[in-house]
């Protein structure tokens, strides 16, 4: 199997003119070659530079929403503690609400009574019909 030269050849060997040509091409090429890589190279240095940028806001990001987290389950704490705070404190106020209701239910009763008492012994003593008729309060 014979190779194929890429170069032309002479008697001693390949001639000087092509060999010359072939490397001029080459390195043309070559330099070619490698200034598209160095502007692909600085591409990606300044998209790493930005990046690296953009890690660092979102790091400071991170600790401000870390801390205003931290601050929010601490409110939170204060807030549920607050509200069961409150609802102890609407049950006791019902239950003296409750409680003054049935005593004044209870005065109102009594003085209802000793009223119509007093209604009831002066007109026996003037000898009529009460004047008033008093209605005891429905339950």
């Amino acid at each position: 199997m014979k190779s194929k030269s890429i170069l032309p050849t002479r008697l001693f060997g390949y001639k000087k003119k092509a060999v010359n040509e072939y490397l001029l091409e080459t390195n043309e090429k070559n330099i070619s070659l490698l200034s598209e890589k160095d502007g692909k190279i600085d591409d990606l240095i300044q998209q790493n530079h930005a990046l690296s940028h953009r890690v660092e806001f979102l790091e400071e990001e991170n600790k401000s929403l870390k801390a205003e987290l931290r601050e929010y389950y601490e409110n939170k704490s204060i807030i549920s503690k607050a509200i069961l705070n409150a609802e102890k404190q609407a049950e006791e106020i019902l239950k003296d609400a409750e409680a003054k209701k049935a005593e004044v239910e209870q005065d109102t009763e009594k003085a209802t009574e000793a009223l119509k008492t007093i209604y009831e012994n002066k007109a026996k003593e003037t000898g009529r019909r009460p004047a008033v008729r008093l209605k005891h309060p429905k339950a």
